[in-house]
């Protein structure tokens, strides 16, 4: 078998492996799901799972920061192609809508996975929840737009590209903690996040936060 079939071979094998887990993991919980079955329902081996990822948190961290990967490179891409401030703070507000909608799809899932990840000490790695490289495409493209824009921050861009995504995902996994009266319009909340994240590129914010 040539090494492209093989890839093919592979990269097929995961697709139909995460549309498995996917499903199991939203009708039942994650707990309540084996490797055995997700790779019955995948008609694959249990043994390319743990293969393929290693373990079912594996599959898990896969079937969560998958998306939110896919969902990041787009928006990245939508911010380098807009020439004006008004289309940027809408690739932004896309982007903050569509966060929101998965974490509101998958917020059984998403606790797992954070109970999972902060038990046991792992609060004391250094990426304890995986999102080291969503920090750093974040930073990358705030550094672009303060380039390109000439604009400066006494706030280390580091901290801000860090702020910005925990400020939508901690607004979306706690929600309803933040909002026990009802939760707020999607529209509008999704607005004021875009607004605040837009703020970051301004010049000079005047409050420091770090």
């Amino acid at each position: 078998m040539s090494e492209q079939r093989k890839r093919r071979t592979r990269e097929e094998g995961e697709r139909r492996i995460l549309e498995a887990a996917r499903e199991l993991f939203t009708e039942r919980g994650f707990e309540a799901v084996s490797t055995r079955e997700i790779a019955r329902r995948a008609e694959a081996s249990e043994t390319l799972v743990y293969r393929y990822f290693g373990s079912k948190m594996g599959l898990l961290e896969e079937v969560l920061l998958g998306p939110v990967a896919e969902m990041m490179t787009s928006a990245m891409a939508a911010a380098r192609s807009a020439h004006d401030d008004r289309r940027r703070m809408e690739t932004t507000h896309v982007f903050v809508s569509a966060l929101l909608e998965f974490i509101d799809a998958n917020r059984p899932l998403l606790a797992a996975f954070v109970a999972n990840r902060l038990s046991a000490g792992r609060t004391e790695e250094a990426d304890a929840l995986g999102l080291a490289p969503f920090f750093a495409i974040s930073e990358s493209e705030l550094r672009r737009r303060h380039a390109e824009s000439g604009r400066a921050t006494d706030v280390p861009v580091r901290a801000l590209a860090r702020l910005n995504l925990g400020l939508v995902l901690g607004t979306g996994l706690l929600l309803d903690l933040l909002f026990p009266e009802g939760r707020p319009d999607h529209e509008k909340l999704t607005h004021a996040l875009s607004r605040m994240i837009a703020a970051t590129v301004a010049a000079d914010p005047p409050i420091a936060i770090l």
